[in-house]
């Protein structure tokens, strides 16, 4: 941005960009500013564009003073804000934003940040501690291991912070309805109601329970077109979901422009400019989800959005929403959901609410109300719609749970469903661009095939963290609370049931038609 002052002082490029913020979206706030004494003219009188000189490379004048980095820590962060952002130096109170930073270079910084820690961080974070200063604490307090393995003189900080923290609270009956409270009511819908959509498939479950594995499986059916977080179902409109994810999550937008481009056969850009023009208008998201169908013709339409599962009211804005839609109930061992969520540090992106849980009871909290709703949910499904597996059979028997979902549904099974790494350009497994997270587990790009390993993955025996009420939820799924293992009798006992639902209602069915 090139400005020229009226008076005799100049304003910093804080209060610059905060009253245009009050003028103009983000995105359209220059990442930069120079100061002119007056615009270069042409002949004409017009602005003469190519005559405007190029930014400097020094720190612009900010409303903080600048403070060097003091650490190692900080100055390895502001090494990285430095090469980014073209800058001679960076001080620790400066703000990544105001500096002129933009969402793909902080994607970058945490690409950069991830490889020197061997950890997952999320663009988020940059949101929430935009500075070197307020980025290096959170480091140090959330990635204590890494800072002592990496950075020696902040292991010390990073070990009294982390000794301040008590042990989390159980999950009880009091936290439960603690968080229940803090997920809001859906807005109510003002535009008058159309017809359903056609059928489509919603897998439900929390986060770290195999779904990115079994969206990429059900992808390999040329009937089905399997998204990843589109994040459509709990907003009216798509100008009232655009609302909701600026700033810290508006990463949550990445994976239905992923979906158009994919749809399209377009570039990020242009995949952004067609939701915009849609998002302008505020489009309804029942409307959209129609356009999606309609683009990818007589294919099945698969979504997986962990949030769903949070908001009973969501679910049934499914069943509004959709002719027959289709469900499958994937459940993990919340021992090994739990410790994965933690690991993986998903308390910076998930539960988008305003909260005080531990990443630990955030990770319980989600298994326990995400599966309590989509049980409750499905007791008023038809069983010929709805499909119960976990995790643990899904990795050691792909093939014989893939296809008695097939038969559920009505699908064609194809062998492309259990070779999930086959054809990847073909899935969605990258970011919308070079920068940019892949909305598929991280931890999917580990792996060359499906390992029967990882059903048995963390749950090494250590202390019981999981609340009374997590129990006895697992135990009807056939999770034995003593070893964090399966209970085979209890599960087959389950499936035993389930399956005599089945035959009844499948009955009922036949008796009806004209077959």
């Amino acid at each position: 941005g090139y400005l020229i002052s009226c008076r005799n002082e100049l304003a910093t490029t804080s209060d610059v960009k905060k009253f245009l913020l009050t003028k103009l979206p983000d995105y359209m706030v220059p990442a930069s500013f120079v100061w002119l004494h007056r615009m270069p003219l042409t002949v004409n009188g017009k602005l003469d564009r190519n005559a405007l000189p190029a930014p400097t490379q020094q720190r612009p004048e900010l409303d903080q003073a600048y403070v060097a980095p003091a650490t190692e820590l900080e100055q390895f962060l502001a090494g990285i804000w430095r090469e980014l952002l073209g800058l001679d130096q960076v001080g620790v109170h400066d703000k990544f934003f105001e500096l002129g930073g933009d969402s793909i270079q902080g994607a970058e910084f945490i690409a950069q940040v991830e490889k020197k820690l061997g950890e997952q961080i999320y663009v988020v974070v940059l949101f929430k501690a935009p500075t070197v200063a307020g980025f290096s604490a959170y480091l140090e307090k959330n990635y204590p291991s890494a800072m002592a393995r990496i950075f020696p003189s902040s292991a010390e900080n990073a070990h009294a912070k982390s000794a301040e923290d008590e042990t989390p609270r159980k999950i009880d009956a009091g936290i439960l309805a603690q968080a229940r409270r803090v997920i809001p009511s859906l807005a109510p819908r003002t535009y008058p109601g159309t017809g359903k959509n056609p059928p489509a498939m919603f897998i439900l479950a929390p986060p770290r329970s195999g779904t990115s594995l079994l969206r990429v499986m059900l992808a390999g059916n040329p009937q089905i077109f399997a998204t990843s977080e589109l994040h459509l179902l709990g907003f009216n409109t798509l100008a009232e979901r655009k609302a909701a994810f600026t700033g810290n999550y508006s990463l949550w937008l990445e994976g239905l422009v992923r979906t158009v481009m994919e749809i399209k056969k377009c570039n990020a850009e242009e995949a952004t400019r067609i939701m915009e023009g849609y998002e302008s208008g505020d489009l309804p998201t029942k409307q959209f989800y129609g356009l999606l169908q309609e683009w990818i013709g007589q294919r099945l339409l698969v979504e997986k959005t962990p949030g769903y599962a949070l908001n009973m009211e969501i679910l049934h804005r499914a069943e509004a929403d959709f002719s027959n839609p289709l469900y499958i109930h994937l459940v993990r061992n919340p021992l090994a959901m739990v410790r994965s969520f933690e690991k993986n540090h998903l308390d910076q992106v998930y539960f988008t609410y305003q909260h005080s849980f531990s990443s630990r009871q955030l990770g319980e909290l989600f298994w326990l109300i995400a599966n309590q709703n989509i049980s409750e949910f499905l007791k008023n499904i038809p069983l010929h719609r709805q499909f119960y597996m976990r995790f643990e059979e899904l990795v050691t028997q792909p093939r014989e749970i893939m296809e008695q979902m097939c038969r559920r549904f009505g699908l064609e099974f194809h062998e492309d469903m259990v070779q999930p790494y086959k054809d990847p350009e073909k899935k969605m497994l990258d970011g919308v661009h070079a920068q940019s997270r892949s909305m598929t587990d991280a931890n999917f790009f580990k792996y060359k095939g499906i390992e029967a390993g990882t059903a048995q993955a963390l749950m090494a025996a250590e202390e019981d963290f999981l609340g009374e009420l997590t129990w006895e939820l697992a135990k009807q799924f056939g999770y034995n609370r003593n070893i964090g293992a399966t209970s085979s009798r209890e599960f087959l006992i389950g499936e035993r049931r389930r399956l005599r639902q089945a035959c009844r209602q499948n009955l009922t069915i036949h008796r009806n038609s004209n077959e």
